[in-house]
Parts: structure tokens; sequence; C-alpha cells
């Protein structure tokens, strides 16, 4: 049984930190520690855990095909601002679907989500009021091992601007369990591609206990394997959030040919939707998806064109750059830059993650775009 709690870690003016823990043990399957049914018994079931900001969101997947979605205030809240419950099953298309019997009101009938081979679950919006993409990074034990890896942003605050210089949208991350220290390392702006020159914020705690990295006051998860940070800028309660996972050399493009079924959120609609794609040597083709268990790659349902034509690996090992062109409307201001996290194989599964942040073609310039993409077979 995991005790959790949840606070604030500052790293450089008013940076909040929260990580999520992700363990691998030979004994159990990769990615996950089983829950144990009851104290007294020796039995477990294939139960899995996950958790992500939003405030903050616990989701749990039983191995009797039901789920619990719920949202707190705080980890260590004893009652969920929201709570709901149904069943899933994973299609054949690649994604998974949540169909919800509770609450009947202000959520919808069905959820997308994209189970992550154990590491993440990533959710379309759970809530009818709300546009936002809900990512949840697995529950487990702290890593005794250095953990370091790549991020995006995938929140963005109401003053995000993608074309401006001083504005970063991915970077890389690391954590170090022996001197309990945590450091955002080289951060990039969208614009050019450009690393922040004063480098990123870091933050230092007492240990960490049960997934946890804590000082006097605060608590934050601690991955092994994946992170997820929420920073709180200048103080205003608005957090941008940055999912981040292991780095993976790409080596070349045509390494991630193939399907994939995924979500794209934009700021430009404030709206996030379920897509499909098609990569051939870093030109993937995406579509919109209007039935998550019959997808459909079809030239009246294309939409985008992302060009990850880029040099692989660059500006750091797992990202490659490129453009994104809407193809539904030729504004002036297409294509726009965009930055992907490419993971290989993750986690031994042979199959592709693409975590892709940048610049929506839109009229509106400094306009965000999210594109997770994952492969469907």
């Amino acid at each position: 049984m995991f005790m959790l709690r949840s606070t604030i870690l500052r790293l450089s003016g008013a940076v909040l930190l929260i990580f999520t823990t992700l363990f691998i043990s030979s004994c159990d399957e990769a990615g996950w520690s089983p829950v144990a049914i009851d104290d007294d018994e020796d039995e477990t079931t294939d139960n899995r855990r996950f958790f992500g900001p939003g405030s903050v969101w616990e989701l749990t997947l039983d191995d009797d095909d039901s789920f619990a979605l719920t949202r707190k205030t705080a980890i260590d809240s004893e009652s969920a601002e929201l709570e709901i419950l149904g069943t899933y099953n994973i299609l054949d298309s690649g994604f998974t679907r949540l169909t919800v019997s509770e609450p009947a009101v202000n959520v919808p009938t069905t959820i997308a989500a994209l189970d992550i081979a154990d590491y993440a679950v990533l959710l379309m919006p759970p809530e009818s009021t709300n546009n936002q993409l809900v990512a949840t990074i697995t529950s487990g034990t702290c890593s005794s091992a250095s953990v370091s890896g790549n991020w995006i942003q995938y929140k963005f605050s109401s003053t995000a601007d993608t074309s401006a210089d001083d504005q970063y949208f991915f970077g890389t991350w690391r954590y170090d369990p022996a001197i309990d220290f945590f450091h955002t390392y080289d951060e990039y702006n969208v614009g050019e591609f450009v690393k922040n020159s004063a480098g990123g914020g870091s933050a230092t705690s007492e240990g960490c206990d049960e997934g946890l990295a804590s000082n006097e006051t605060d608590s934050q998860f601690v991955s092994a394997n994946a992170s997820i940070v929420s920073i709180d800028e200048d103080d205003s309660q608005i957090n941008t959030f940055r999912f981040g996972l292991p780095e993976d050399r790409i080596v070349s493009a045509a390494n991630f040919d193939g399907d994939y079924v995924g979500f794209m959120y934009d700021t430009d609609s404030d709206s996030s939707g379920t897509i499909a794609a098609s990569c051939n040597a870093g030109e993937c083709e995406l579509y919109s998806v209007s039935d998550i268990a019959n997808v459909e790659r079809e030239e009246a349902n294309k939409t985008h064109t992302l060009a990850l034509g880029e040099t692989p690996d660059l500006p750091e090992d797992g990202f490659i750059t490129g453009t994104l062109t809407d193809l539904i409307d030729d504004s002036d201001n297409n294509p726009g830059n965009i930055a992907c996290m490419v993971n290989m194989d993750i986690n031994n599964s042979e199959k592709h993650l693409l975590s892709c942040v940048g610049q929506y073609p839109s009229e509106a310039t400094g306009e965000a775009v999210n594109i997770f993409l994952y492969s469907d077979t």
C-alpha cells in the first residue's frame, strides 16, 4: 500500500515539481509492481496505479477490467473532488477505451486513452468542461540509481508564446538520489530550437520514501524512468506540466516508420482530438479519428503533415525537429516548428512513442500544439 503526500518543491523563482515513480522489478512484470489484495494474504493482483498532476489525478486499472479515475486537490486528501468509475478494454486499433458508468453528468460516456507499455497512461479530457489532456505515470518504488531523460511541455499557461525566444518547451532532466538533487538541464525554445543560455532550475530534497522525494515541507514523486514536472509560473497558480521519459537515440527517422494512434491538442482552438498517423522516413500523415475502435487512414480524413526530416538526435539525443502543416487551413503562418521526443521499443514492448510540442500553424502567432503518437501494433 502506498502512503502518498503532495506538496510543493520550488526551484529558482516559482517552480513546482511533481515527479512520478516507475520501478522495474526483476521479479514482477517490467514497469510496475502488483498491488496486494489483503495484507493477510500472499495473493496479488495485476492492478495498476498511475498518478499525474491536474491538481492530482489517480488512475487504477484493475485486473477485472474495471477502472477508477479520481481527481483530488492533493495526494493525501481523503476525499476526491471527482471520481469516475467504469470498465476499460484495449482495442485492436491501439487505443484503450474507458466506458464510464458513473457519474452521469459533466463526464463523457467514454474516454479514449493510450496505455503506454506500463510506463504511462495518457487520457483525453475526462471532464466535459475541460479540454486539457491528462498524463499519468506508473506509481512504484523509489529508484536507487540516477535517473535522466528528456521532457516536453504538455500543458501551457495563458501567456505561452511559442514564437518567443525566451520561452522554453522541451529539454533534458536528471534526478540523483545519492545527493537528493533534481535538475532541469538544457531547455530549448521552439522558434529556432535555441538553448536557454541560463540553464534550467534545480532543487534538493531530504530523500525518497515509497516513491516520494521530500524536504521539510514538500514531497514529490520520483521516477526510475519517467517524470512529470509541474511548474507554477510566477506564483500565479497557473501550472504548466512537463512530461519526461528516458532518452533513446533515434539514429534514423526510418527507425520509427509505421502506423500510430494518438492525441492532438492546440491552444488555437483550445481543443483535444483523437488522431491516427502513418510515418515513413520521418514524414507522418495525420488523420482525424471519430471512432477509436475503427481507425481509418483515408485521404478525406487527412488533416496535418508532420515533417520530421531534420537530422535525428538533435538538439539532444532522443529528439528530432521539423514542421507541422495544417492541410485544412492554409494560412500564411504554415508551417509551424515542432520538436518530438522519440522513445523506441518503449519498455521492451516493440512499440514507439512520439511526444511532440511546437508551434500550431495558425493565423494567430505563438499558438502551441501537442501531439502524442503511439504505435498501434
